[in-house]
């Protein structure tokens, strides 16, 4: 495993983990599969069910596969903007926390983005919180259901969590009291 960094403004830093066995890290990996055609095709076929249940407005695949398309870009777009001082908007901004329960310890780290400018945005980046501004993003995927323990793919990304907080840990690049 291990960190790479995505942008460093001074005042805002991005990182995102390459796990062992992936050829890019989580950042890249994402945003060239939401770029993916076939990629998106595939998705939406295996998950037609999910698709259908009305998180999404459409299910028609194709119009899936544009509008994902279309959204990543734009997603895409905000980071590149935040990274080169481009726009007001601040990390802290764009990521929200995963859980409303900021009593629950377990939760005080774990934060997701989304495109914001669209109202039904399917894409999700998520990230542990360092600092303010301050990011390591862990994995993402695409929101077809309600909650991330509905959808196999995004369950899964609910132990990297735990998974980078240890590496992070046990190579010093955060802190636990």
């Amino acid at each position: 495993m291990k960190l790479i960094c995505i942008f460093d403004t001074g005042i805002q830093k991005l990182f995102s983990i390459k796990y062992s066995k992936e050829k890019d890290d989580e950042f890249l990996r994402l945003f060239k599969s939401w770029d993916d055609i076939q990629f998106l095709e595939n998705f939406f076929d295996n998950n037609k069910q999910n698709l259908c249940s009305g998180f999404f407005p459409s299910d028609f695949v194709a119009h899936a596969v544009l509008e994902t398309k279309e959204n990543a870009n734009i997603f895409k777009k905000q980071f590149f903007e935040i990274g080169n001082n481009m726009s007001n908007t601040k990390l802290d901004d764009l990521f929200d926390p995963l859980s409303n329960k900021t009593d629950d310890n377990q939760y005080a780290l774990r934060f997701k983005a989304k495109d914001k400018s669209s109202k039904h945005s399917i894409l999700r980046i998520y990230a542990l919180k360092i600092s303010s501004n301050h990011y390591v993003i862990t994995g993402g995927g695409i929101k077809l259901t309600r909650t991330m323990q509905e959808s196999p793919e995004l369950s899964q990304e609910l132990s990297k969590f735990d998974i980078v907080k240890k590496f992070l840990i046990k190579n010093k690049y955060l802190k636990i009291n």
